[in-house]
């Protein structure tokens, strides 16, 4: 879509969709999609699909997903546990 009509697809959302992200994007594409339609014609969307899948099938070398790197603060943080809320044991009484 960037390539051949300037149009950049910005994905939203991965496995999991919140309702917030589907009714922005719902929103923005019921504004979006008739003015694409009006400049490029109705048939953009299934001649962009076709495209793609003619592009994947004829790829010698396979797609390559680049994934941004994650800081590893993000995956030490410490998760609370219910062993957390119990007091430590009373230190043993001197004779």
């Amino acid at each position: 879509m960037l390539n051949d009509y300037g149009i950049n697809v910005d994905w939203i959302a991965g496995c999991i969709v919140m309702p917030l992200e589907e009714n922005t994007a719902a929103g923005y594409n019921s504004v979006m999609v008739p003015i694409i339609e009006r400049k490029y014609g109705k048939g953009i969307w299934s001649e962009v699909k076709r495209r793609a899948r003619a592009d994947s099938e004829s790829a010698s070398v396979p797609v390559k997903l680049l994934v941004p790197k994650i800081s590893t603060s993000l995956l030490t943080f410490p998760v609370p546990s219910f062993a957390d809320d119990i007091p430590p044991p009373p230190q043993p009484k001197k004779n």
